[in-house]
């Protein structure tokens, strides 16, 4: 079976509020479990993971088929603009690797390049 994962990042001056607001809001559609500093959310076709650290909320999405991984995504930018006023735009999904977070070190290393 084929895994589609996706992570985005984005900072912002409030991560830690925002990600529970934004987990309390998407509890009625799966679970939420939190487990060590990130809250896990599990629904029927993939699970997100929310982890706001510093200044930066960053989250993970993984699926069974691209259609549940647009489905998740969709969901989860949709309360974002709802929660904070957070353009759609302002979140870029890049596809990962099986390491959680790796490919978003890779690429915030590169930007620093430029």
């Amino acid at each position: 079976m084929s895994v589609f994962l996706s992570e985005a990042s984005f900072y912002h001056n409030r991560p830690t509020e925002i990600v529970d607001i934004l987990c309390g809001q998407l509890a009625q559609f799966g679970s939420i479990v939190l487990y060590d500093d990130s809250y896990v959310l599990n629904f029927e076709v993939g699970k997100a993971k929310l982890k706001a650290i510093e200044n930066m909320i960053m989250i993970r999405v993984e699926s069974g088929d691209l259609i549940s991984s647009y489905a998740i995504k969709t969901l989860i930018e949709g309360h974002l603009v709802e929660v904070d006023d957070i353009k759609e735009t302002a979140i870029l999904w890049i596809p990962v690797k099986v390491e959680p977070f790796a490919s978003l070190a890779d690429c915030t290393s590169l930007m620093k390049k430029k």
